[in-house]
């Protein structure tokens, strides 16, 4: 188990330990936009046995859409989700066993009619 606070040193954790599920954060410093998600695609690219739970404070349905259509083994969870340390737990098992995990409330947003076109 590590810890990172940047990107760089996501990548550079995983790399030293091939973790079963790497967790970030869309939004950590130095920046606090998304160059986690860079990591996340690089952690992707170069180890994708790898799976990657990506927790976020904004829902973003085209994200996590995005998401479901090139990835399996990740997860995308609300912040306020993983609180409760069994739903937490829950989706890092079920990541690290090749399910995918999308936070209810994202799921229901991305199955609405406007975003189906209908």
């Amino acid at each position: 188990m590590g810890r990172a606070a940047t990107g760089d040193e996501l990548i550079s954790a995983v790399r030293g330990t091939s973790p079963a599920v790497a967790i970030t954060d869309i939004r950590m410093p130095p920046t606090h936009t998304d160059e986690e998600l860079a990591a996340a695609e690089q952690i992707r690219r170069e180890q994708p046995e790898v799976g990657l739970l990506v927790l976020s404070q904004y829902l973003d349905p085209t994200f996590a859409a995005g998401l479901l259509e090139r990835y399996w083994r990740f997860g995308y969870l609300l912040k306020d989700r993983v609180a409760d340390v069994a739903v937490l737990r829950d989706a890092i098992w079920r990541i690290a066993e090749g399910e995918c995990v999308i936070d209810p409330t994202i799921v229901s947003r991305v199955r609405a009619p406007e975003n189906r076109g209908g």
